[in-house]
């Protein structure tokens, strides 16, 4: 009899044995399907998050090859205007001298017509004829020298701060997010708007 009660312990023991058994086999079996769900989700948002990786770099690349490009046509202006504005100030110059030599011509023939009207009118020297003295003002042209553009740093800054525009309309955190450890904390947008130069 007690070997009857024994072995009746025993069955309910493996009984729940197996029941406990199963219910790990459930539990691992739910826990193995919530891990692949996980992977595939993960494994999309990494593709999603390459995807836009490139998308970022092929956009850095065509805007640096457009600011390589300003670059350049700023410093083939800025040449034109220094060539061009040597040739005004040496015609200036030149100009400038024949207004001397004609000013000096000027005042010596009103100096020997003074000297004649001396001593033709000695009567009315209280009636000294005002010469009017002709002064020609040159005209001054003031060039503004186009501005050297930033550091290309600043200019990477300016596109890292676009992407994190980009990035906040297309609501993506991992972007977002990454965009900021990229930048840092402070952020100043309003620097986005490069200023162009105007020539005259």
């Amino acid at each position: 009899r007690e070997k009857g009660v024994k072995e009746s312990e025993l069955e309910k023991i493996a009984l729940q044995l197996e029941e406990e058994r199963s219910e790990f086999e459930n539990y691992r079996s739910a826990a193995q399907s919530e891990l692949e769900r996980n992977l595939e989700a993960n494994e999309a948002d990494r593709r999603a998050l390459e995807e836009e990786r490139l998308r970022f770099q092929q956009t850095r690349d065509e805007t640096m090859a457009e600011l390589q490009t300003e670059h350049s046509r700023l410093e083939k202006d800025k040449d034109t205007f220094e060539s061009t504005r040597s040739g005004i100030l040496a015609e200036l110059t030149t100009e400038r001298g024949e207004l001397t030599s004609a000013v000096e011509e000027f005042e010596r023939m009103r100096n020997e017509a003074t000297q004649k009207l001396d001593a033709e009118k000695a009567k009315v020297r209280d009636q000294e004829v005002e010469v009017e003295k002709i002064r020609e003002e040159l005209v001054q042209q003031k060039w503004k020298l186009v501005r050297e553009r930033k550091h290309y740093d600043e200019e990477r800054k300016q596109l890292a701060r676009l992407l994190l525009g980009m990035g906040e309309k297309i609501s993506t955190n991992g972007i977002g997010n990454q965009a900021e450890d990229v930048l840092g904390d402070e952020l100043d947008l309003s620097s986005l708007q490069r200023e162009l130069p105007v020539y005259n």
